[in-house]
């Protein structure tokens, strides 16, 4: 029963009552339309339900903003339906772009309804179960809810922005083939030097020149080796260091500069891990290839803020997650009390690279003491981040609130040899 039921037998009910109380057959009468209204929505209440419901997407897997498209088939296999209202859930960050997520029909024997609807989302895993839905007579006084299985999911991904511009070539430690000089003589592109020929070398890295003035004596060319670097990323997912009056944002540019650095390290060659601080710690161990980055982008597409955890959790890293010497990319808005943390690591022999989004300046005005906060707070993040440039740690910092601040800043960033 539902509240335009309780309503109808609230007026019969209210109706009845006056007549007896006044004694007017006038009051009575007017109880006839409201039981002729009753009566055929009782009569045409559909008492033989059967449907069948299936889910499709347009893609799977996505990214923010882009729109995605979900068709339902609806196919009834039972006797006519004179209305028939689907009830698809709500998410919290999903925006309808086109189509209805309640929409009604009158659906007869054999027939099969597509309802389409088109929205965008932020990132996140949006899942779908069930679809509900509500079968009465042509009134809706009567109605019969039936929950149907119609799985289906989408993963949104969140925005990389493009590092084309962005040139920095860890050490390499991986004795593989790779995208990154190593600073010893191998095979490879560049110029390393020259030396004497041995039996056994290619003909084709002879110096002929250069022979030609040592009779008697070949020279050959040597090439810098190229090979592949361990790269981990560290997500700082705390609270207290992405706690400000829009943090949401401050924490949405720390983990689309984390997708885009993935990206842009996978697609170089190197091997990439990962480690999301947060009140349970996300372990993604080294990999290669699209696979890699897809594990990467699942995990970030779900990540969320934790409140009990801190730098001191790390105190040991692990080794198969970090292996020694690599570059370790650390993606944080930095506290006062970071600054150790980073202190130890460079002293332990890995690469640093710091990436930290810049808090948003709120607006203040005819408030002297928070103008005064302010400043304090911006002197002290600058002591904080020469601190770390002083021990040859590369900053990366962009402001927040500006949408393209963020590739702006990577590709002007200039490459610092880190060891």
């Amino acid at each position: 029963m539902n509240k335009k039921l309780y309503l109808i037998l609230f007026s019969i009910s209210a109706l009845f009552l006056a007549a007896l109380l006044s004694r007017s057959r006038d009051i009575a009468l007017l109880t006839i339309p409201f039981l002729v209204y009753l009566g055929a929505g009782a009569i045409t209440v559909p008492r033989d339900v059967h449907l069948n419901v299936t889910r499709e997407l347009s893609i799977l897997r996505t990214v923010e903003d882009v729109p995605v498209t979900v068709t339902l088939t609806v196919e009834n296999s039972g006797g006519r339906i004179p209305r028939l209202q689907i009830m698809e859930p709500v998410f919290e960050k999903m925006n309808l772009v086109e189509g209805n997520l309640t929409p009604s029909y009158t659906i007869v024997s054999d027939e099969r309804i597509k309802v389409v609807y088109t929205f965008t989302a932020a990132r996140g895993i949006y899942n779908w179960q069930t679809v509900k839905m509500k079968a009465s007579d042509p009134f809706g006084l009567f109605e019969q809810t039936v929950e149907m299985g119609a799985p289906g999911h989408v993963h949104v991904f969140p925005k990389q922005i493009d590092l084309r511009n962005f040139s920095f070539r860890p050490v390499p430690n991986v004795r593989t083939t790779g995208p990154n000089p190593s600073r010893l003589p191998g095979s490879g592109v560049d110029f390393w030097g020259v030396r004497e020929y041995h039996p056994g070398d290619a003909l084709r890295t002879i110096y002929w020149r250069k022979s030609a003035q040592h009779p008697g004596t070949l020279i050959t060319k040597e090439f810098e080796r190229e090979e592949i670097a361990d790269v981990g990323i560290l997500l700082d997912a705390r609270s207290s260091a992405n706690d400000t009056a829009n943090g949401e944002d401050l924490f949405e540019n720390s983990i689309r500069a984390a997708a885009s650095l993935a990206s842009h390290f996978i697609s170089k060659g190197n091997r990439v891990s990962m480690l999301i601080l947060n009140d349970r710690l996300v372990r993604i161990f080294p990999g290669y290839g699209k696979h890699q980055l897809l594990r990467i982008l699942e995990e970030l597409s779900c990540c969320t803020p934790g409140e009990r955890v801190s730098f001191d959790t790390l105190k040991y890293l692990p080794v198969r997650l970090f292996p020694n010497h690599s570059l370790i990319t650390i993606i944080s808005p930095l506290l006062p009390n970071d600054f150790p943390f980073l202190a130890r690591l460079k002293a332990e022999g890995y690469q640093l690279l710091v990436a930290s989004p810049e808090r948003p300046k709120p607006v203040v005005k005819n408030n002297a003491y928070a103008v005064y906060a302010q400043r304090i707070a911006a002197v002290e993040r600058a002591g904080l981040l020469r601190q770390i440039q002083r021990i040859q740690v590369p900053v990366v910092k962009w402001d927040a609130s500006q949408p393209d601040e963020m590739a702006r800043q990577f590709s002007r960033f200039v490459k610092v040899r880190t060891r």
